[in-house]
């Protein structure tokens, strides 16, 4: 529901003077605004519904809401948001952050898990009804980041240029291939050293990828993954999410309607051009996951020439 004056006047009158409500939760910021969350008049009229909905009930409140698309490390929408915040936090991979605090030192990070709790029994099958509850103290083993080198950096922005140029989505994820990302990235090296052997660059792209004996690489460390007939996929939401929105704005870049263009891809040295088609952004043109689509995992990786 959004909120207005008369949400306001409905939800005091019905807790008042019953209930001693001491926290307001607004699941989330997007749900409940009654406008867009880009607005600078909308937002602000949200914040002074919440204020007069806490100052009603003599509670504090928190709002729920979701990150940037292209900058991850701020909320959505327009900043007179932030701007009323006492504190803000942000909640990542098991990692509260606080990025805003009014009257005081931010507090340092706080690192949690969450551990499953039974809380019932289904009495038509009798089984477990479970839910979850958070364990401070660490983040969980899957939600601990690993850390690229700067050659493992380059070369997984070697490799989303190259998704980008050849915009392959199979099962909602864009591949790029092998051959192309490996000569992108001895592309990027020879920038930075032009005096670089075809050995040394071939022994860089094992050790970037992960098929030394050292293992790890960017395959090691979950960043990047490998499926027959697919070459490389990104694993990361957000670097899956900036190939997206690149080949969007490509796309909209297209005059005169066309629906295909050209993207620039470097491969052996010498600049090219890929053919690719104008992507939707309707969900029902993002092929389902089927039994016989699902992308299967390679023991070997394509050996690096």
């Amino acid at each position: 529901m959004t909120l207005d004056r008369d949400d306001i006047h409905a939800i005091c009158e019905a807790l008042l003077p019953r209930i001693d409500v001491s926290l307001i939760i607004v699941d989330t910021l997007a749900r409940h605004i009654n406008g867009h969350e880009n607005d600078t008049l909308d937002m602000g009229t949200f914040v002074n519904h919440i204020d007069a909905l806490k100052y009603r009930l003599g509670a504090a409140a928190i709002v729920v809401h979701h990150t940037g698309h292209q900058d991850t490390g701020r909320a959505r929408g327009n900043t007179s948001f932030r701007a009323a915040l006492d504190t803000e936090m942000i909640c990542d991979k098991g990692t509260l952050t606080f990025t805003k605090s009014k009257d005081a030192e931010p507090p340092e990070k706080i690192e949690f898990k969450l551990h499953q709790v039974v809380i019932g029994t289904d009495d038509e099958t009798g089984e477990d009804i479970t839910s979850a509850v958070c364990v401070y103290g660490e983040c969980s083993k899957s939600n601990k980041a690993a850390t690229m080198t700067p050659f493992e950096s380059m070369a997984l922005d070697a490799l989303i240029t190259v998704c980008i140029a050849e915009n392959d989505l199979q099962n909602g994820q864009y591949s790029g291939s092998f051959d192309a990302w490996r000569n992108e990235f001895y592309r990027l090296r020879r920038i930075e050293d032009n005096s670089l052997t075809a050995g040394t660059l071939k022994k860089s792209f094992q050790l970037v990828i992960g098929t030394t004996n050292r293992g790890g690489g960017l395959k090691g460390k979950e960043f990047v993954g490998f499926a027959e007939n697919r070459g490389a996929i990104p694993l990361r939401l957000s670097d899956q999410d900036k190939i997206f929105n690149s080949i969007l704005s490509n796309g909209n870049r297209e005059q005169d309607g066309n629906k295909a263009g050209t993207v620039p891809v470097s491969g052996g040295g010498n600049t090219g051009t890929h053919l690719y088609n104008r992507c939707s952004l309707f969900p029902s043109d993002i092929p389902e996951i089927t039994d016989s689509g699902e992308i299967e995992e390679i023991e070997e990786i394509p050996e690096v020439v």
